[in-house]
């Protein structure tokens, strides 16, 4: 059973349900304020004060309306244990003690909870003990999750944490959707300072989130290697999201394949602490193992390196195979635009705007430009674009570097 959303958030909203058998669906309301109880038909005759009553009273496949207002979960948060949809009506702020949503399947705890969706929140000053999530998975093999339009504010966990089940087969979360949300100032403690966490994640899509002012990453999209689990984290899609502000990964792939990493504006990355080549990064391919990976049409700007590929406390010793870096923008890093931290392999990294028209500097300090921005060893990045439109283009433009793919002399 599927609860499809068909309305706004704001004013009425509408459900259809789409049963595969003569069962149907119920909304159940939520207020804040005084309740009636009478009907349960709307926001002004809700049967629920408390999101969790309502959230227990629920069935597979219904749907929970919080109605405008602030609300103060109990402690250990909301546990959501079934497929359901809770969405906001209006203006409806959540806070305390993280975390606040907990997806965790009580049959099965080693499984996960799939076809859930939590939309249309705003999550404020909310406190954690670390290395959970205002939004956390208690379980494994979460599936069919949406988390989308919602804005997470002054917290001290991650907005989004799912860590996944290291070491275990069944642990990849299938189907994920988390859209247009809006993270900012995540002040959390040493193991859980990034926007979002997600772990051994597949055929997922994370697009249109704005975060900014993490106290460590933007994204993070980690795979276990494990050789028990069917693959690392693969065919992931990270797109149109601006990460600006966080002092160390922007955008962070590790342990992935077949992922797409496209259209994002990442700025002011990684320049925070000491930094580490390879990790420091707005775009990180983090870690051994990376297959097939495309970066394209991003624009990466004012960051201590715009790509690295590397792994730390130990040497990356080759470059995954099927790695592409076409169409996008380096403009303003400081260390380097792209660096290539593997001892063997050539990462290609054609057609990209350099923020010079004649090209990037190699680390030698010499190269055709001389001006643009610097790029390692073991890194093809010819041609080029001439100029900043050439991105725009994307990698199916005509970019317009040195005549047969040769540096100007």
């Amino acid at each position: 059973m599927t609860v499809v959303l068909v309305a706004g958030l704001l004013g009425s909203i509408a459900f259809t349900a789409v049963a595969a058998s003569a069962a149907t669906t119920t909304t159940l309301y939520v207020n804040s304020g005084t309740i009636t109880g009478s009907g349960d038909t709307s926001c002004s005759t809700a049967a629920y004060s408390r999101i969790q009553s309502a959230v227990t009273a629920a069935s597979s496949g219904d749907t929970v309306v919080v109605c405008a207002g602030s609300y103060i979960p109990p402690s250990g948060g909301i546990d959501l244990t079934q497929p359901i949809t809770v969405a906001a009506s209006g203006s409806v702020t959540l806070s305390g003690a993280g975390p606040i949503f907990t997806l965790y399947n009580t049959t099965s705890p080693s499984t996960g909870v799939t076809n859930v969706t939590i939309e249309g929140f705003d999550f404020k000053n909310v406190t954690g003990s670390g290395y959970n999530g205002v939004i956390t998975v208690g379980g494994y093999g979460a599936g069919d999750v949406t988390i989308q339009n919602n804005t997470f504010s002054n917290i001290t966990d991650e907005a989004i944490g799912y860590h996944g089940n290291p070491g275990l087969s069944g642990a990849l979360g299938t189907n994920w959707k988390i859209l247009n949300n809006t993270i900012t100032n995540v002040t959390g403690n040493s193991t859980a300072r990034d926007g979002m966490f997600l772990g051994d994640l597949s055929g997922s899509t994370i697009a249109g989130n704005s975060i900014s002012y993490t106290s460590w990453a933007g994204i993070i999209l980690n795979g276990e290697p494990s050789a028990t689990l069917p693959a690392p984290e693969h065919n992931n899609v990270v797109e149109n999201n601006t990460v600006s502000n966080v002092p160390e990964e922007g955008i962070q792939i590790a342990f992935g394949t077949k992922d797409i990493v496209s259209n994002n504006n990442v700025s002011n990355a990684g320049n925070g602490g000491t930094p580490v080549s390879g990790r420091n990064c707005a775009i990180c391919l983090y870690n051994a193992n990376q297959t097939e990976i495309s970066v394209t049409g991003n624009a990466l700007t004012d960051s201590y390196q715009g790509l690295g590929v590397g792994q730390v406390n130990s040497t990356l010793t080759s470059l995954g195979s099927g790695i592409t870096v076409t169409g996008n923008s380096f403009v303003g890093d400081t260390n380097a635009g792209v660096v290539n931290n593997a001892t063997s392999g050539t990462l290609q990294a054609m057609n990209n705007w350099w923020g010079s028209p004649l090209g990037p500097t190699t680390s030698a300090g010499s190269g055709p430009g001389r001006a643009g921005a610097l790029v390692s060893t073991n890194v093809n990045f010819t041609p080029w674009c001439r100029n900043a439109n050439c991105v725009a283009q994307g990698p199916q433009g005509r970019p317009q570097g040195p005549p047969a793919g040769r540096p100007r002399a």
